[in-house]
């Protein structure tokens, strides 16, 4: 112990000699070099660290330096999800980079059902009302959106919800002022659905385009793309961009026409047999 004291003395000793406006330049090549860990770690080595560089607790949404891309939500197999009694409200986290395990303590798992995870942050559906929330499991960081309620210009009746069990691909966005919006996917429906944070909006809207023959899709870069075979039976990837808040209609709906644009067309691939998907490794979307 006494040694451990010592050491931990002399580092901040040292430590503290570093010029105050140097050390948040440093914090911040060490948050894009490694991952939000690093910087926790970074900010933990004396008061002086501490004190000079942003704390990520409040911020783990609305700034983009700080979501835990590198995370993976790790499941425990055995139809044990998370918030099982088993579990005793933790989960475990997987750094797809490091290889590096932590176990986190998290209750609001007991009363809330994920919905999709995207850049580490989780999309939870609370059981009770159907609010769905956005959490930074590393920050504590969460946002309300609207309760999911069952759209007017869709006919889902009954199965809106499990309609959002089915999410394929999800965005997040920030806007200069703080905004949070999630876009979502709904493969089974062929239309996105989004809904924007602490808006004077409060519901989802959902796009009046239907895009059938999806195939697969991903979120990559804030976007989402699909592959389809809408038109020509060839296989064609759609880029879909995220609403800005302002373009939230009011009345549940949005006007515009077609996603995004015809990104790729892949035309000598003429043979039905084939099975075509995408995928992203690193920072390459792969098809």
């Amino acid at each position: 112990m006494a040694a451990s004291a010592a050491a931990h003395k002399a580092a901040s000793s040292w430590a503290s000699r570093l010029h105050p406006d140097l050390i948040p330049q440093i914090g911040w090549r060490v948050l894009a070099g490694g991952d939000l860990l690093d910087y926790v770690r970074f900010r933990a080595v004396c008061a002086l660290w501490r004190s000079t560089t942003i704390s990520p607790r409040g911020r783990g949404l609305v700034d983009p330096r700080f979501h835990p891309r590198s995370w993976l939500l790790l499941p425990e197999g055995h139809d044990i999800c998370p918030g099982h009694s088993s579990l005793l409200g933790y989960v475990r986290f997987f750094n797809l980079s490091t290889g590096f395990f932590v176990r986190a303590s998290l209750p609001i798992f007991q009363n809330h059902y994920i919905l999709d995870i995207v850049d580490g942050l989780i999309l939870l559906l609370e059981e009770q009302d159907s609010t769905v929330r956005l959490l930074n499991p590393f920050t504590g960081d969460t946002a309300d959106l609207p309760p999911l309620a069952a759209p007017t210009n869709l006919s889902l009746g009954s199965r809106y919800l499990m309609c959002f069990r089915e999410i394929s691909a999800t965005t997040v966005t920030v806007s200069p002022d703080g905004l949070i919006t999630v876009m979502i996917l709904l493969p089974s429906e062929h239309h996105v659905a989004f809904a924007t944070s602490g808006g004077s909006d409060r519901e989802w809207s959902y796009s009046t385009w239907i895009l059938s023959s999806i195939q697969s899709s991903v979120s990559f870069q804030s976007r989402i793309y699909i592959l389809s075979t809408e038109y020509n039976n060839d296989p064609q990837i759609f880029e879909i961009d995220p609403p800005w808040p302002e373009e939230v209609g009011s009345a549940g709906t949005q006007t515009d026409g077609m996603p995004g644009s015809c990104k790729i067309c892949i035309e000598a691939i003429k043979d039905n047999s084939i099975i075509h998907n995408c995928t992203i490794c690193d920072k390459y979307m792969l098809l």
